[in-house]
């Protein structure tokens, strides 16, 4: 499994991009935050999904029934330790001899407040029986052309994979 993908396309020149999966396809991934890569095949008309742990493990949503694609950025705020044994090491470059102590036990006195900002795609379908149903996958750093995949997905009833109705006849009798 090689986490660096350094093409966008396919062997068949379709649009392939490599994701961290989150949630929408039960029984795709074994692991949290599996590596998968995600294909839009113009030729069947639907989009693939394939785990780079197993390649076994695969989905298959047909590009009709996308309704809707988004990218948005994730925002997590958390409270984490402050590093005791970095601030010993910040306080032996700035002091004397007590500065390390020093340093060290001002990390006991709290909590640091951080923010991970992650950017996340959500595809929304229809699944089979007609609801509405969400994929939601991760940008990671090997997403190489995902911004090219997005606007590659059908977004409405414009699409040309979106299922075509019957026009209405406009045969007049006489």
């Amino acid at each position: 499994m090689a986490f660096l993908k350094l093409t966008s396309k396919d062997q068949y020149g379709n649009r392939e991009v490599r994701f961290i999966y989150v949630s929408g396809i039960i029984g795709l991934c074994k692991t949290e935050q599996e590596l998968i890569d995600v294909t839009i095949d113009t030729e069947e008309g639907s989009l693939k999904f394939c785990s780079t742990v197993d390649r076994n493990r695969t989905a298959e949503l047909p590009l009709s029934r996308v309704k809707d694609v988004r990218d948005f950025m994730f925002t997590k705020t958390y409270y984490a330790d402050k590093s005791v044994i970095g601030r010993a090491i910040v306080g032996s470059w700035l002091g004397g001899p007590n500065a390390p102590v020093i340093g060290a036990i001002s990390a006991l006195q709290g909590k640091v407040k951080k923010t991970d900002y992650r950017r996340r795609i959500s595809i929304f379908y229809d699944d089979t029986e007609g609801r509405e149903k969400q994929i939601l996958l991760e940008i990671c750093g090997a997403s190489i052309g995902w911004r090219k995949f997005v606007k590659e997905l059908p977004k409405d009833e414009n699409s040309v994979y979106a299922p075509k109705e019957k026009p209405e006849s406009t045969h007049i009798k006489l």
